[in-house]
């Protein structure tokens, strides 16, 4: 089973792309804290998903994100194969924080919704 669960905070402002293949796409940080440890996760979401975090999702916003590592291989500027693992979202829970940011404005998000 492929599947990874995270609560963090979005590390900077979301940009949505149009990928090659015209679809769209947001790429970012999550941070996550576990105790006096905060990991950096790369996230992706693609379609009527991203569009929806595009909309709604600022830098420092909290998140809660469902989804499966999708493994790449790639090669750098310098020639040099490396790998990276996002996770590719799912499902995503906006929640409110001490900011006073209601998100009962923002459509709920059903199974299947996003392709």
């Amino acid at each position: 089973m492929n599947s990874v669960n995270l609560f963090g905070r979005v590390g900077q402002d979301i940009v949505l792309s149009t990928s090659a293949n015209n679809c769209h796409m947001v790429k970012f940080w999550l941070a996550v804290n576990e105790g006096d440890r905060t990991d950096w996760i790369p996230c992706t979401a693609w379609g009527s998903r991203a569009e929806l975090i595009a909309k709604y999702v600022c830098k420092g916003d909290q998140l809660i994100v469902s989804g499966k590592l999708r493994p790449r291989e790639y090669t750098d500027k310098d020639e040099i194969k490396r790998w990276d693992m996002p996770v590719e979202i799912m499902r995503v829970a906006f929640v409110a924080d001490n900011k006073n940011t209601p998100y009962n404005h923002i459509p709920t998000e059903e199974p299947g919704d996003a392709e």
